[in-house]
């Protein structure tokens, strides 16, 4: 047989076909003019300040796009808690896109996570006349090629773009060196000097000593 006259499935030109017209509603970049200047946010921050300026946030989207909800459940089954960052509504596609934000890189489990969202908006939030769910999972940058090998395995319409949110600082907790003599009050202590200001703000050393001396304490002893 000849592969390269070889004509493809029904199936397939169709998906490529409609992959054709979701391509124009995404981007690889997205600049929502409330973040810029804020420095970093906690995810529920960005969330908040995405919702409270929805008109600019529905323009940074693109056309034909209706917010539908924040912290969205996707199904009344008990069974799913999931709760969906942001889910708007495209109009002229006729399908719900669900949009997850993260204030770190890209993460090959985050496509995992709003792929399962995806799948759940298909089965309890999809009417009929709705087409199939979208995903565009957001966040501070995205290494291209991770990504594309991550979307290999996934069968769902998701995009995964980057945005205009400062990467939060990351979490270090740099172990005591003072480990000569295990009796000492600072043995196992962890040095939060180097924690985001938000992780910084509720943990104290005091707390981080306690935990510490339970993980590192002797099994043998006894209270």
């Amino acid at each position: 047989m000849n592969t390269d006259t070889a004509v493809k499935s029904l199936t397939q030109v169709q998906e490529e076909a409609e992959e054709k017209t979701i391509i124009p509603y995404s981007k690889p970049y997205y600049t929502f003019p409330i973040l810029e200047g804020k420095g970093a946010l906690r995810e529920k921050e960005v969330e908040d300040l995405l919702v409270n300026n929805i008109c600019e946030t529905l323009a940074e989207m693109g056309e034909c796009f209706a917010f539908v909800g924040r912290q969205m459940r996707l199904s009344n089954d008990p069974a799913f808690l999931d709760r969906a960052d942001l889910v708007f509504y495209n109009y002229a596609l006729h399908r719900f896109f669900i949009v997850e934000l993260k204030v770190s890189n890209f993460n090959s489990r985050d496509s995992g996570q709003i792929n399962r969202y995806i799948n759940l908006a298909d089965c309890y939030l999809r009417k009929e006349g709705d087409n199939k769910t979208c995903g565009i999972l957001l966040c501070a940058q995205v290494n291209k090629e991770e990504a594309q090998l991550c979307l290999q395995t996934i069968k769902s319409r998701l995009f995964i773009s980057a945005y205009n949110i400062q990467k939060s600082a990351a979490l270090t907790l740099t172990k005591a060196v003072e480990v000569a003599d295990p009796t000492e009050e600072t043995f196992g202590v962890y040095h939060i000097s180097n924690l985001a200001p938000e992780i910084a703000e509720v943990l104290s050393p005091e707390w981080c000593a306690g935990v510490s001396r339970l993980l590192f304490a002797d099994s043998g002893s006894t209270a």
